[in-house]
């Protein structure tokens, strides 16, 4: 279970809630969230507002931890691509926009494709089946900073599913 505590902050005259949390790697994360309340006479509506967000993020993140309630011990057969696709929604909350949509193209695009042509499932995957995917990047032509991208994305997964 995801433990979330928050501050309240100022910021351009602004209350903002910053949210600390350890991630599945242990690693201290934070995220500011605006309450949308002017700093003048709203300390104590923006407290309480604080904690509202923080119990929904805590909230949002928990659920999101199971993989999207998938319990990899029980579906053991989960087919790699599918399992790609939950992890997708379990780092939404905890990455920005832009990146997350990065990750989206990456995984949603050629890395579901390929795998799902291939049909593995994640119990049964092994390196020369990624290893074949990178050469089948380059050999589409892509260079090798944006397979590079491609590897971040399946090691970060991989790492979760280890975990998990």
């Amino acid at each position: 279970m995801i433990t979330v505590t928050a501050t309240l902050q100022q910021k351009k005259n602004i209350y903002y809630a910053v949210l600390y949390y350890k991630d599945e790697f242990n690693n201290i994360q934070r995220k500011w969230i605006s309450t949308k309340l002017k700093v003048k006479n709203n300390k104590k509506l923006a407290e309480r507002k604080v904690e509202e967000i923080r119990h929904e993020y805590e909230k949002t993140l928990n659920e999101k931890t199971t993989i999207s309630g998938l319990d990899i011990n029980n579906k053991a057969n989960i087919k790699f691509c599918d399992f790609m696709i939950n992890w997708l929604d379990i780092i939404k909350p905890r990455v920005v926009k832009t990146t997350y949509a990065g990750y989206e193209r990456i995984v949603k695009g050629k890395v579901y494709n390929y795998f799902k042509k291939l049909d593995v499932s994640l119990k049964d995957l092994k390196p020369y089946h990624i290893q074949d995917f990178y050469t089948e990047l380059y050999n589409l032509g892509l260079k090798g900073n944006t397979i590079l991208r491609y590897h971040a994305n399946i090691r970060k997964a991989l790492q979760y599913a280890v975990k998990c």
